[in-house]
């Protein structure tokens, strides 16, 4: 029996799993930061400091409650 189908029968298959997981949530979390700050940069280049205080209001309170 080769290393790899003895590292799958002893959990590798749930540590894959796991490890893909981990990269999706990463990636949609990066995709939703990256859209987050173009639309501030947008705002700002449009001079909507307002808009912006709002957005990062918005954030940090999402943030806080998270916890």
């Amino acid at each position: 029996m080769s290393w790899l189908s003895k590292w799958l029968r002893r959990g590798g298959r749930r540590r894959l799993a796991g490890e893909a997981l981990r990269k999706a949530l990463e990636y949609g979390l990066k995709h939703a930061v990256l859209e987050k700050l173009r639309r501030l940069t947008e705002m700002l280049d449009k001079g909507d400091l307002a808009g912006v205080r709002r957005e990062i209001d918005r954030t940090i309170e999402y943030v806080e409650g998270e916890r």
